[in-house]
């Protein structure tokens, strides 16, 4: 059958799971797997664009924020900031006032932080990946995509309820590999495949 709804989804982690006693909880399952997709998972479908001004020193952090691909300070010279933690950036720039254009980005809950600290508000604009809306209230391009994802990360959820079943290993084994080659293909479009030659 095709996986193209919710409904289908949980008609088909029903089907392989064949156990009429844990239909009650398949929602449950389905919710868990893609919590643990949204975690791991960095492709295309989950890209969206960063865009604001900064504003005290900080930036508002995306609300479907996962984590960041690049950003930049726009302008010219055009500056890429690279990606820090916030305790590094703390540690690195004590000084939390006025102290020169950044290089330094890092999410500190729902603000982005800076290091140096802005000197003036800089327009930041770049990627980060997006948690799609839940498969439960849309069919998301990053669940339209790849359904077998979506299917293995939800049976591999049924770990408490079938801890003996031999098909437990095969299951995450599927959802591993389609993952990395989902991430795989993913870096492969942003820098290129390895199986590419240098011609010259």
């Amino acid at each position: 059958m095709s996986i193209t709804t919710n409904a289908q989804l949980e008609t088909a982690v029903g089907n392989w799971l064949a156990r009429a006693n844990l239909s009650t909880i398949i929602p449950d399952l389905i919710m868990l797997g893609e919590k643990w997709i949204f975690r791991h998972a960095r492709t295309r479908e989950m890209e969206a664009a960063l865009s604001f001004t900064m504003s005290g020193g900080t930036g508002s952090v995306p609300t479907d924020y996962a984590s960041l691909k690049h950003a930049r300070i726009t302008g010219s010279p055009t500056r890429f900031l690279k990606m820090r933690t916030t305790r590094w950036i703390l540690e690195n720039y004590p000084l939390r006032s006025s102290d020169g254009k950044p290089f330094f980005i890092g999410a500190d809950g729902s603000s982005f932080i800076f290091g140096p600290y802005p000197d003036s508000n800089y327009t930041v604009a770049g990627i980060y990946y997006a948690k799609p809306a839940a498969v439960a209230s849309s069919a998301n391009s990053l669940f339209t995509a790849n359904p077998d994802l979506y299917l293995y990360a939800a049976l591999c959820e049924a770990e408490p309820y079938i801890k003996n079943d031999k098909r437990l290993p095969l299951w995450m084994a599927k959802r591993d590999q389609i993952l990395f080659d989902m991430n795989a293909e993913a870096r492969d479009g942003e820098y290129g495949s390895a199986m590419e030659m240098t011609v010259g």
